[in-house]
């Protein structure tokens, strides 16, 4: 099966591919270790993801990713 491929808009160049794929399952709930078989990755890797994710877009909990998106839709899109 295809994944999309996410691109954050406003941090461009800021978060790597697969932080952006992060990101949006993040944004749809998913914990981390959905995240890690969604991705194929293991729980480390998502747990480092989504520390690099929150520190970069500067915020503290996981729950503000998805209350970002959901307030700025347009910052992740299909690409």
């Amino acid at each position: 099966r295809r994944r999309e491929s996410c691109e954050i808009v406003e941090a461009a160049g800021l978060l790597t591919r697969r932080e952006a794929e992060t990101v949006r399952l993040l944004g749809k709930g998913y914990t981390n270790k959905e995240i890690a078989a969604e991705l194929y990755l293991s729980l480390a890797t998502v747990k480092n993801h989504v520390h690099a994710v929150l520190s970069k877009l500067q915020l503290t909990r996981r729950s503000q990713v998805g209350e970002l998106l959901r307030e700025k839709p347009w910052l992740l899109r299909s690409a």
